[in-house]
């Protein structure tokens, strides 16, 4: 790819970047078990457990 051709890709607004290209921790609460349908998900996207991701990857970065 030519570096212009770089250059729009990655100025193109579908480019999944930032906030939306992240699950806010949902795959790893599916991982856990956490989450294990659409009506979990939806209490998760509501919940407090939204936040929990974040939260749990920050702490293994700190141990």
């Amino acid at each position: 790819m030519s570096v212009p051709s770089a250059l729009l890709v990655l100025a193109d607004g579908r480019l999944p970047a930032g906030g939306h290209a992240h699950s806010g921790g949902a795959e790893e609460a599916v991982a856990d078990g956490r989450v294990s349908g659409p009506a979990d998900l939806y209490a998760y996207c509501l919940g407090p457990g939204a936040h929990d991701g974040p939260r749990r990857r920050l702490a293994r970065r700190r141990r």
